[in-house]
């Protein structure tokens, strides 16, 4: 018997295998462009995150010094409140209905330390401070001030402002100045 040769042709074979070789190569790139644009995404969101997490640990460090400041403050209120030796300053802001204007009268307890009619023109930095002097009040002395006014009289809007900004110019000299303002209208 003859030896017949055989003759293999993998042409057709090795077509198929590098279009199925061609197929993997071309969608492995797509997934990873795919999983690099997720992987970006998610780094994004994940510093946007971040930035929020130290921006809300900024408020809360904010929120937790002023707590901190207001338990210090309470505790030296605490402290001149029990110190208070009876330093009460009234203002008094009416209005007289026989001329329509506005009065102010100053004391303490019961000694008239100043009166005058408000005008626009006063300045109430200068006559309360010059008030509070002229008293004889020490920077550490606890001073208790209250102003009582008519909410409806004429002008007493202005002039309680007024009285409102030179009393807080007064409490950054006299650091244990308390205010109370009451207004008697109906």
């Amino acid at each position: 018997m003859k030896k017949r040769e055989i003759f293999l042709d993998f042409t057709s074979l090795l077509d198929v295998i590098m279009i199925i070789l061609f197929f993997f190569i071309l969608f492995s790139t797509f997934e990873i462009e795919e999983a690099t644009t997720a992987a970006n995404q998610t780094k994004t969101e994940y510093e946007t995150k971040i930035s929020e997490i130290e921006t809300k640990q900024e408020e809360i460090n904010s929120e937790w010094e002023k707590l901190l400041q207001i338990d210090k403050n309470a505790v030296k209120n605490q402290q001149a409140l029990l110190n208070y030796q009876g330093h009460i300053i009234t203002i008094n802001l009416y209005d007289k209905f026989d001329d329509d204007t506005l009065h102010i009268n100053i004391k303490k307890g019961e000694n008239k330390l100043e009166e005058f009619i408000y005008t626009e023109s006063v300045d109430m930095n200068v006559v309360l401070a010059d008030t509070i002097k002229a008293a004889d009040f020490k920077n550490e002395d606890v001073i208790m001030c209250t102003l009582t006014y008519n909410g409806d009289d004429l002008y007493s809007a202005t002039a309680v402002r007024e009285i409102g900004k030179a009393v807080n110019n007064m409490q950054k000299e006299y650091e244990n100045f308390y205010f109370a303002a009451i207004n008697i209208s109906k």
